[in-house]
């Protein structure tokens, strides 16, 4: 079922981690991808995406009356949301598009597991098999996203060592890659600190005490966030 949500905390969530939207201009049936890039102090009531290509939002955007139609995943959760483009402003030397932070925004939730996001000065850490270490940037019992350095073929099952925060003993389970989404070569920090590459995966065959060890930290951070936020 669908519900209602704070839309200025999603957004700004959705613009630190720079997450993927699909969007459409309405009333022209065109549809872009862009990413979420910021939402500035200074413009009050706005957040910014990147620039359609093609010089799209210059041929078919006018301000303060076009609407985008727009949908994204994070947290195992589909979001979509209508706003109001309000004009071009530069970020990072670069055009992107401002728009209105709508006044609600739709979220289904999307998965059969859970994840959550750890906590940035108390990360899930990740070995792969080839040394490589990384940080994971959500966990569930079903599986796990991460960033990599280089992409995996669909369908590859890796081996990887997850250690939990607050626990001993650390998992070594099969990971089962389902996407390698390479981000854009413009977002050169995270380029150099933790590769190009979103790598999301599944757990096809985790043990009950595994299982369990996902669940205890998953729940530690829910009712930990649940704190922070009320």
């Amino acid at each position: 079922m669908a519900t209602e949500s704070s839309s200025k905390a999603i957004l700004s969530l959705a613009c630190k981690r720079k997450e993927e939207l699909v969007v459409r201009i309405e009333g022209s049936g065109r549809i872009y991808r862009s990413s979420f890039l910021c939402m500035p102090e200074q413009l009050e009531g706005h957040f910014c995406i990147d620039n359609l290509p093609q010089g799209a939002a210059l041929k078919y955007l006018t301000a303060n009356k076009s609407i985008l139609s727009a949908r994204f995943d994070m947290h195992d959760i589909r979001y979509s949301f209508k706003a109001t483009y309000a004009g071009m402003v530069k970020y990072n030397k670069f055009d992107a598009l401002k728009l209105k932070i709508p006044d609600k925004i739709k979220a289904i939730q999307r998965r059969e597991h859970f994840r959550v996001e750890p906590k940035i000065s108390n990360p899930i850490k990740i070995t792969l098999q080839d040394g490589e270490e990384s940080t994971a940037t959500d966990v569930s019992t079903g599986g796990a996203s991460f960033w990599c350095k280089h992409a995996y073929p669909l369908g590859t099952v890796i081996n990887v060592r997850i250690d939990l925060p607050g626990e001993n003993e650390a998992l070594k389970l099969d990971f089962e890659v389902i996407a390698s989404d390479k981000i854009k070569e413009s977002y050169a920090t995270r380029k150099r600190t933790v590769g190009l590459f979103k790598i999301r995966g599944k757990f096809p065959n985790p043990s009950q005490k595994e299982i369990q060890l996902i669940q205890h930290f998953g729940h530690a951070r829910q009712r930990e966030v649940i704190r922070i936020t009320t």
